[in-house]
């Protein structure tokens, strides 16, 4: 009879040899730090901007194979005595400075008084294995509440291919980590996390691998001790763990876009 533990051993080496993550936990996630300037310095004339008007340091590239490098770029559209307008660019380009294919970001265009600015939008360091021929790009971008009553923010997901030397958008704005809450200010507070994980798995949905999606939901509630109201100090916590399955359709993975809070409530 064979060892138990053996037998548990191999199930787990079955499962995740099978399986490979793409998006950990919140903060552990790997990026891309460098931008090959010399290249876009190439292609910028092609892009309808003068390079002076990209923001190297919230633009990155990756090689996305031997002859293509993806950018994602970060620039000025337009100039005003009180404010700057930006947005964001992803483009493929060749190794020779060939402008293949570029497409703009409507949801990542904002100006210096918006109060909810998306991040820069961040590369992840490994590409997406979907099948044999074709690797995704994951791409985030954060956007955030400054007030200190409305805990709110949300990180997203994008991952896009090139097919036919154009731009697709697979899954696009899929919130792996959002937070929704409020506050006095002063120390009590009520908030909800929702973070996902997600892996590549080896079953297919029309030639590209499902993702599995591991979703943890963590909520706390906190009021401060108030002698002179007769308050109590009071901790709540709940967590919970969920688990579905993302399927490409033939064009992109559909879901679900409303995260649904599972423990905090508003009247």
């Amino acid at each position: 009879m064979k060892n138990p533990i053996s037998i548990l051993f191999f199930f787990l080496i079955t499962i995740f040899s099978y399986s490979q993550q793409i998006i950990k936990e919140y903060g552990n996630n790997e990026y891309i730090d460098s931008l090959d300037t010399e290249l876009l310095k190439k292609v910028s004339n092609k892009l309808n901007l003068e390079y002076k008007d990209i923001y190297e340091d919230k633009s990155f590239s990756i090689k996305y194979n031997e002859k293509i490098t993806f950018f994602t770029i970060r620039y000025i559209t337009k100039r005003f005595e009180t404010e700057n307008y930006y947005t964001t660019k992803f483009l493929f380009v060749s190794n020779k400075g060939k402008l293949i294919s570029q497409i703009d970001n409507d949801n990542l265009s904002y100006s210096d008084d918006e109060v909810m600015q998306p991040s820069k939008t961040r590369i992840l360091k490994k590409l997406i294995p979907l099948n044999n021929t074709t690797n995704g790009i994951g791409l985030t971008n954060e956007f955030s509440s400054p007030s200190c009553v409305s805990l709110y923010s949300k990180n997203l997901l994008t991952i896009l291919i090139l097919k036919k030397n154009k731009i697709e958008k697979i899954l696009t704005d899929y919130p792996i980590r959002e937070t929704q809450g409020d506050s006095n200010c002063n120390g009590s507070f009520k908030i909800e996390f929702i973070e996902s994980t997600l892996y590549v798995e080896e079953k297919k949905s029309n030639e590209l691998s499902n993702l599995k999606v591991i979703q943890k939901h963590d909520y706390e509630e906190f009021i401060e001790e108030d002698l002179k109201k007769n308050i109590k100090e009071f901790n709540l916590k709940k967590n919970e763990t969920e688990s579905y399955i993302l399927k490409f359709n033939g064009e992109k993975y559909k879901f679900n876009s409303n995260n649904k809070l599972l423990f905090l409530k508003y009247e």
